[in-house]
C-alpha cells in the first residue's frame, strides 16, 4: 500500500533526482547559508547533498558537494556561538553530523557528534538550563531526537537520562495526568506578546503532542520504570483533552481567557500532526496506546479530509505548515483514508512543481541571502524551505531519503 503511493511519481525520478541536485548547487553557491541551523542553513543543505549522493552513489561530484558542505557546516559551527536546538542550533548540528558518518561511513564525523552530545549533556546539567525550553524546535524535545539517534548508535543513554531528569522536574502534575506549560520565557517574540502569561500548547513543534511522543520513546529507550511513568503521565493527559465531538479533536493553544484551534493538515499544529507521530511509537505498552490514540485521532481528521481540498489554505509548500508536510501526514494516515490518494498526489504535484521552478531558475533564483535565512516561503531551509520540499519530492519516488529527515520531525 505505502509503497504504491510513494511511486507515484516514478517516471519522474531522474528529472527529480536532477532538480535536487541543482538546487543543492544553488543553496551552496549562490546563496550561501549564513546560519548552521536546519530550519535555514548548512545542516538542512548537508542532507540534501546525502539525498542526492543516496540516489547517485558513484557520482563523483554529488560526492564533492557533500564533502564541501559537511566542511563548510563543521567550520562554521566551530566559529560561532549557537543555541542547543534541535532545529536552530548545535543539537541539529550533531544530528545531522551522525547522520552523515553513517551514511559516509565516515568515524570523524560521528566522533565529531559525539563531542557536541556531551557538550550538550553538560549544558543541560547547568543552572542555565532554565533558558531552554520544552518543544522539540528550540527546546529539550528536540534535543531528545538527538539523544535517542545517539543511544541508537552507541548505546550512551547519558544525554537522553539529562533531558528525561529536566522534563521531569518541570512537569505539571494535574487531576489528568502530567502537563508542561509553555513560559513567557520560552516563546518566540510575537507570541510572547500574545500570550504574555504563557500558554498550553498541544501541537507536535511546539507543544504537547511532542513532547509526549519523544518521552514515550525515551521510555523505550531506557526502559527505566521513572521515564516510562513521566510518559505515561504525558499521555493520560493527551487523552484527556481529546474530545472526538469536535473538529478538530484538539485545540491548537489554550490560555485562560482563549483557546485556539486549527483544521489545517499541518505538522506543527492541529490533528494530523499530532496523529502521525503517535502512530510513529514504539509498540511498547505505552507506545502501544499512542498508536491506537493516533489512528483514532487520523480517522477523526481523515474522514473531514475527505470532503476538503487540503492545498486549499496552506502556507506555502514547506514541511512544517506547507504542501510537502500535509503530502507526508497524508501519507502516513493512508490507513485511515483508505485507497484514494488524490490529495496526496496534489499535494506532492504542488510540491513538485515548486522544486521543478526553482531548479529551473524560477521565482526561488531571486532569493537573497537575507530571504534564504528568513521564516518565508522563499527561505532554503529544512522546515519551510526548499531542502524540505526537495527532500520530500525526492522521497516520493526513493523511500530511503525519508531517513535524512523523518526522525527529525518525529515521522
Amino acid at each position: 500500500m505505502a509503497n504504491a503511493i510513494l511511486m507515484d511519481h516514478e517516471g519522474e525520478y531522474d528529472e527529480m533526482v536532477a532538480a535536487t541536485a541543482a538546487i543543492a548547487h544553488e543553496i551552496g553557491e549562490r546563496w550561501k547559508p549564513e546560519q548552521v541551523g536546519l530550519a535555514g542553513g548548512l545542516s538542512g543543505l548537508v542532507l540534501l547533498n546525502l539525498a542526492v549522493l543516496s540516489c547517485r552513489p558513484s557520482d563523483r561530484i554529488a560526492l564533492r558537494r557533500t564533502e564541501n558542505s559537511i566542511s563548510q557546516l563543521r567550520n562554521m559551527a566551530s566559529s560561532r556561538p549557537t543555541l542547543p536546538s534541535l532545529f536552530v542550533g548545535a543539537a541539529g548540528v550533531a544530528w545531522v553530523l551522525l547522520r552523515a558518518g553513517q551514511v559516509l561511513r565516515d568515524g570523524t564525523l560521528i566522533g565529531a557528534s559525539r563531542y557536541l552530545v556531551d557538550q550538550l549533556a553538560w549544558i543541560l546539567s547547568q543552572p542555565l538550563v532554565d533558558d531552554v525550553g520544552n518543544d522539540l524546535i528550540t527546546g529539550l524535545a528536540g534535543i531528545g531526537v538527538l539523544a535517542e539517534a545517539a543511544a541508537e548508535h552507541d548505546g550512551d543513554l547519558r544525554l537522553m537520562n539529562v533531558v528525561t531528569s529536566v522534563l521531569r522536574e518541570r512537569a505539571e502534575v494535574t487531576a489528568t495526568g502530567l502537563v508542561w506549560r509553555s513560559q513567557p520565557s520560552h516563546l518566540a517574540p510575537t507570541a510572547r506578546l500574545r500570550y504574555p502569561t504563557g500558554c498550553h500548547d498541544y501541537g507536535v513543534a511546539h507543544g504537547h503532542a511532542g513532547l509526549t511522543t519523544l518521552l514515550i520513546r525515551a521510555a523505550a529507550l531506557t526502559g527505566a520504570a521513572c521515564d516510562a511513568k513521566l510518559a505515561q503521565g504525558a499521555l493520560t493527559w493527551l487523552s484527556s483533552e481529546v474530545d472526538f465531538s469536535r473538529f478538530p479533536s484538539l485545540p491548537t493553544i489554550v490560555v485562560t481567557e482563549e483557546s485556539r484551534s486549527s483544521t489545517l493538515p499541518t505538522w506543527c499544529y492541529g490533528d494530523a500532526g499530532t496523529a502521525a507521530v503517535m502512530k510513529e511509537c514504539a509498540p511498547t505498552s505505552i507506545g502501544s496506546g499512542a498508536r491506537r490514540l493516533g489512528g483514532r485521532i487520523a480517522k477523526h481528521w481523515a474522514d473531514r479530509m475527505k470532503t476538503f481540498d487540503p492545498a486549499s489554505r496552506l502556507q506555502g509548500h514547506g514541511l512544517c505548515h506547507g504542501t510537502a508536510g500535509a503530502w507526508a501526514l497524508l501519507l502516513s494516515s493512508a490507513p485511515e483514508l483508505g485507497t484514494d490518494a488524490f490529495s496526496r498526489s496534489k499535494l506532492m504535484s504542488a510540491t513538485w512543481e515548486r522544486v521543478r521552478s526553482a531548479a529551473a531558475g524560477g521565482d526561488a533564483s531571486a532569493t537573497s541571502n537575507a530571504a534564504a535565512n528568513s521564516g518565508s516561503e522563499q527561505a532554503v531551509g529544512l522546515m519551510n524551505g526548499l531542502c524540505g520540499q526537495a527532500l520530500a519530492t525526492l522521497t516520493s519516488v526513493n523511500p530511503g531519503v525519508a531517513r535524512l529527515w523523518k526522525p527529525l520531525f518525529l515521522l
